[in-house]
Formats: structure tokens, sequence, C-alpha cells
């Protein structure tokens, strides 16, 4: 059976004078950048150049903006990339109008017209507002203190948590013992069961768990809480004392690794030349070894260890000079920020954005 095709003769010319407007559909991208464009005041741009007509001629500044929009939009930024693309992209084509602007061209555009550009961006958003695109609204942003349910008094820093820890610990396992042996003089096996509250102490009826008891085990976890967040803090910030400490260490013990590693290596191979002397054999192996106070690479790496060393006690002392870092051992969440009418207060910075658009003003709280 026959096959028909469609032939395809590249050798074939334009059989009449070729009409860019048949390219591309009327409603393609290039077209809307080229109409947007026109739309656009573009003075300042033609004011950059000469007008006395002296060396090459420019592109026109109502094309390499349109071009520009065009790419970027597609996601074309490189400027090589562009001028490929006004080789085999229609919609490039179409704006240039079959020019093809260097990458050369497309970067020093930008670049000389940079203020122009920026302009630009008030015209677009005129235009776009005039179409409907966008509504004419005002938003503003800002950071209103709120007071949390914590005292600033109650705020302790790691050391004072660690001692209230351990005190509190004690306490539990005292007041556990002296329950424990007053329920067991009055001939009863302790239960820990909470329908039966015992606020009466050690050795009262009823077998569950003392209220006292209870209240001691949930600041006990308050506590720790407050203590992990310190901890948490004190890693998040790479400016933090501990962080900083925590890099000079990791720096210094590097350091001294690697010249532990040089000082050893060197001494096998000075112990190897010394065995090779005493049996009177020639030493086959580079250059004669040095003792390591002499080796160039080791005195280096001493110096390195030295810096590391001095720069991990300069942050160490840094931080002993700085005032500790405190938690809110009642809410570990908030922080101490500074109140509306001054001073400070135990809370929270809430990020408050207010939106007035054409029908009502909305309010939107974010922490």
């Amino acid at each position: 059976m026959a096959r028909w095709f469609r032939t395809v003769n590249h050798d074939q010319g334009c059989l009449l004078p070729a009409d860019i407007r048949s390219w591309l559909p009327p409603d393609h991208l290039s077209w809307q950048v080229i109409a947007v464009t026109g739309q656009l005041d573009l003075s300042r741009f033609a004011a950059a150049y000469r007008a006395d007509g002296q060396g090459q001629a420019p592109y026109d500044p109502a094309m390499m903006p349109g071009l520009l929009f065009y790419c970027y939009f597609k996601g074309i930024r490189s400027s090589r990339n562009i001028k490929r693309a006004c080789v085999d992209d229609l919609g490039c084509r179409v704006i240039c109008g079959g020019a093809v602007p260097s990458h050369r061209a497309v970067t020093e555009f930008p670049r000389r017209h940079r203020g122009e550009v920026r302009r630009l961006f008030v015209q677009v958003l005129s235009l776009l507002a005039a179409e409907g695109a966008i509504a004419g609204q005002v938003a503003a942003v800002d950071g209103s203190p709120v007071s949390g349910n914590a005292s600033r008094f109650s705020n302790l820093d790691r050391e004072q948590l660690a001692e209230r820890i351990a005190a509190l610990e004690a306490a539990i396992d005292a007041e556990a013992e002296a329950w424990l042996a007053g329920a067991d003089d009055a001939g009863q096996q302790p239960l820990w069961d909470q329908d039966h509250d015992d606020d009466d102490g050690p050795g009262a009826g009823g077998g569950g768990l003392p209220r006292r008891l209870a209240a001691m085990a949930a600041k006990l976890a308050r506590l720790r809480a407050a203590q992990d967040k310190l901890a948490e803090r004190a890693l998040a910030s790479a400016r933090s004392p501990q962080a900083r400490i925590a890099a000079a260490q990791a720096a210094a013990d590097a350091a001294a690794r690697r010249l532990g590693q040089a000082e050893a290596a060197q001494a096998a191979v000075m112990e190897k030349y010394h065995a090779a002397v005493a049996a009177g054999k020639p030493w086959r192996f580079g250059k004669i070894p040095v003792p390591a106070q002499e080796n160039k690479r080791i005195v280096l790496l001493r110096e390195r260890a030295a810096s590391a060393a001095a720069r991990l006690a300069a942050a160490t002392d840094r931080a002993a000079a700085l005032s500790p870092a405190k938690v809110s051992a009642t809410d570990p969440d908030s922080r101490l920020v500074p109140a509306k009418n001054g001073g400070y207060t135990q809370g929270w910075n809430v990020q408050a954005a207010a939106v007035l658009g054409r029908h009502q003003p909305g309010v939107r709280v974010g922490g």
C-alpha cells in the first residue's frame, strides 16, 4: 500500500514575502509584551544616547526592555541564553524584528540603564492596577510586644537551673521516702493511684500519690524543659558564646590532631634514618630528615595549633565576660522583650500585619 506524506523541501524559497505577523498567533506572549512596552514611557532610555549620529547605532530602547521582559518571564536570565533565544525562539525574533543582539549588548543594557529599569516597575504596576489585575491595597507589618503568663523575675541561667533541678530532685527523693515510710508504718500498701490524693502528708489515709509530690514533679518537668530550651537556643544561634566556643574548640582539636600526625610521621622517618646510619647504609629516600623542631611544615603546624588554642581561650574569656543567657522557668518559650512604654516585659514579639483594602480593613497576627 502506498503511503502519502507531506513533502518537506528545505530548498524551497518563500513564494511570497514573509509576513512576521503570521509567525505567531495574536494572543501570543510576545505580542502582549510589545503592546505593554508601547505604553511605557521610555524617553529616559533614549536620552542616554548621543544624538549626533556618531558611532555604532545602538539597539532601539523600545525593543531591549521587551526582549528582557519576555525572556525573564520564560525563565531565561543568562545573557548568552538570551542571545541564543533570539535565533531559535520565534517570540524573541518577533520582538527583535529579526535582529540578534550579542550577549554583551544584552548584559550592558540593564547595567547602563539600571535606574530607568527600576522606574519601569512603577509604570508596570500602574498599568496592572488600571486593568484591575491588582488591587490598590496597603499592607503594614510591625512587631508588638505581648506579655506572657510568666514573670520576668523567673528567668534563670544555666547554673541556676542546674542548682534548682538538683535541689528539687533531692526534695522529691526525701518526700517520696518519707511518704513511703509513713505508708509502711500505717500497714498500708502504697498504690500510685491518682484517684486517691493525699493532702495530709505521709502516713495519712489513702494510698494515692500526694499532691505535693505531683506538684513537685510537674515543677521539675518545667525546669528540665527550660534547661532544654536554653541549650537549644545556644546551639541554634551561630553567634552565641556557646556556638563560638564549640567552633573554636573544633578548630583547636583539628589543629592539634594534624600536628600530632605530622610529628609522629617525622619521628618515624628520623628513626628510620638513624637505623640506616647505624647500619652504615646510605639514605636513599630523598633529603636527609631533620628533627621536628627544624622541620618547616611542623613549625608551621605548631604555629597554627597555638593560634587555634589562643582563639579558643579568647572565645572562652569573652563568654565569661558576657552576662549568662537566661530562660523563664515558668514559660520557656517566652523571652524578655522591650515593652511599649519603656522597660522590659516577659512575653513575645508578635508580628501584626494590617491590610487596608477597598472594602474593609483587615488585621492578621502571627508570632
